[in-house]
């Protein structure tokens, strides 16, 4: 069984999440030739390799921190930055509203990854559900 994730063991968590995400319908892209799954992949691996996953969380632990990313691009907003603008700290750092949105996309790609979230399976659902449902739905102002 070939994952298709290159350096992933077939057996392997990455590789059999890599496997099942493929089968999960997620082979849209983000704006570049790199499917959904695979950013789950790179997401879990590199947290992996530079030693997050070291220590246990919980979903709802992860899902704040991803929280926080989102307070870190609002928090650009108000200090009047462009969503367009990246800008780049002494050291290299990407930084900015899109660099914070980043941010909560590859912490949201890990979890999904580690605690085995079926998000192929949950897009494809989801967006055909929307469809069907009546223009503004809710009567929510925002």
């Amino acid at each position: 069984m070939n994952s298709g994730v290159s350096g992933a063991q077939p057996g392997t968590k990455v590789a059999d999440l890599a496997l099942l995400a493929s089968f999960g319908g997620i082979h849209s892209t983000l704006g570049w030739d790199k499917p959904i799954w695979e950013i789950g992949v790179e997401s879990w691996t590199t947290a992996e390799e530079k030693g997050w996953h070291t220590k246990p969380r919980s979903l709802a632990e992860e899902l704040f921190l991803a929280v926080g990313e989102i307070t870190e691009a609002l928090t650009d907003i108000r200090h009047g930055l462009h969503p367009s603008d990246i800008h780049y700290e002494e050291d290299g750092k990407p930084c900015g509203i899109a660099t914070e949105i980043a941010d909560t996309i590859i912490r949201l790609m890990d979890t999904v990854v580690r605690f085995e979230i079926p998000l192929g399976r949950a897009l494809h659902e989801k967006l055909a559900y929307n469809k069907t449902r009546e223009h503004r739905h809710g009567g929510k102002v925002l």
